[in-house]
């Protein structure tokens, strides 16, 4: 079979959806899959890789269409040059994250070409999947929720998110700088304002904290420069020197952050599911997070999940977290076996593996 992973933000911006193609596309190679990667950027990576021009969303023009406007622009250019090279080389599948990209490849293709391949990594739900011929999501909560309201799953794949459980691990080398008396709390998501990760409320709820030894913050993730130095004067304001800032961090260094933190924290209310917490179970993170069900399978018996809703309840379930620190080996222990065993890559590229079989024998109008 021939798989094309294609993701606009590739080489320009670091995100989930960029995390997965990439992941993806080098684990699928790693079985021996004809497989080839669509990007804006340009990158390194061991896999076959197109870079596809596109005007980028972040072009000093934006400023006047507006940020939305400037996404459906490189959007719609990628898009152009993709189907240009899907034609030239083609493939069986293309596998996209994007849901306008993937409808645009859908009605393009629609009777010849390769099959579309949609992962729902936003929580569009049910009434709007239907639209799609082939559907992943990411965990078993999806598909019960679409059979509930009535709607036909029967070509959704249930595959969760993988991580290397050779890069992220417990036992090496941490982030080459001092360690802090009292615990490391560490978070990790989008910057922006606004954003659904919350970061402003954990600095809030962390600041609250009275117990001692205080803990201490550290925050990961990508930003622009204004995003960045507001989420730092935030940090500084609250928190003084018990704040650390690591911004647009490469993801190779990752490894080392995590192995350098005592706790990992997350706040969002409805994460669609959350690299964030493989990278922190295989790194034998325990966790603290919200109490939603995708969340609470994802994290099952290596943390705890709790309604974060209030800085007031962060601040509670910190506290208690924190106050019991001789749970942390068992949960460190239960966290990497559950990586290992749930959402390693040799777990769960085979389920990639059977659901572009299955694709591929479902046949299409138009094509034989």
């Amino acid at each position: 079979m021939q798989i094309a992973i294609a993701c606009c933000g590739l080489g320009r911006i670091r995100r989930g959806v960029e995390a997965w193609a990439t992941d993806l596309a080098e684990g699928l190679a790693g079985q021996g899959v004809d497989v080839r990667l669509f990007g804006s950027g340009a990158m390194e990576t061991p896999v076959d890789y197109t870079q596809v021009w596109s005007l980028p969303r972040d072009a000093w023009w934006n400023g006047a269409v507006g940020k939305r406007l400037g996404y459906l622009a490189e959007q719609s250019s990628f898009m152009r040059g993709l189907t240009r090279r899907l034609k030239a080389a083609p493939c069986d599948i293309v596998h996209v994250g994007d849901p306008q990209i993937g409808w645009w490849l859908r009605q393009h293709f629609r009777k010849h070409g390769p099959a579309v391949f949609f992962k729902d990594g936003l929580l569009l739900g049910a009434d709007w999947l239907w639209r799609f011929d082939h559907v992943q999501v990411l965990a078993p909560y999806y598909r019960s929720e679409a059979l509930e309201t009535g709607r036909d799953a029967a070509a959704w794949h249930v595959i969760p998110h993988f991580v290397d459980t050779d890069c992220f691990r417990p036992d090496g080398p941490g982030i080459d700088i001092p360690k802090p008396r009292g615990p490391v709390l560490l978070a990790v998501g989008d910057l922006a304002l606004g954003s659904h990760k919350r970061l402003d409320h954990v600095i809030e709820s962390v600041a609250r904290i009275t117990t001692e030894p205080r803990p201490h913050l550290w925050i990961a993730g990508q930003a622009m420069e204004a995003d960045r130095r507001r989420i730092e004067a935030l940090g500084k304001a609250r928190l003084g020197d018990r704040f650390r800032l690591f911004a647009n961090l490469p993801r190779s260094k990752m490894p080392e952050l995590y192995r350098s933190a005592d706790v990992f924290v997350h706040a969002a209310l409805r994460e669609p599911f959350g690299i964030v917490f493989l990278e922190a179970l295989a790194s034998g993170l325990p966790i603290l997070a919200h109490d939603f069900p995708v969340t609470a399978w994802i994290v099952g018996d290596a943390g705890v999940v709790a309604d974060l809703a209030s800085a007031e309840a962060l601040t509670a379930a910190l506290t208690a977290f924190l106050a019991g620190p001789d749970r942390w080996a068992g949960l460190r222990l239960a966290a990497r076996r559950r990586a290992e065993q749930q959402f390693s890559r040799s777990r769960v590229v085979p389920l990639y593996l059977e659901a572009y079989r299955q694709i591929l024998l479902q046949p299409r109008p138009g094509r034989a």
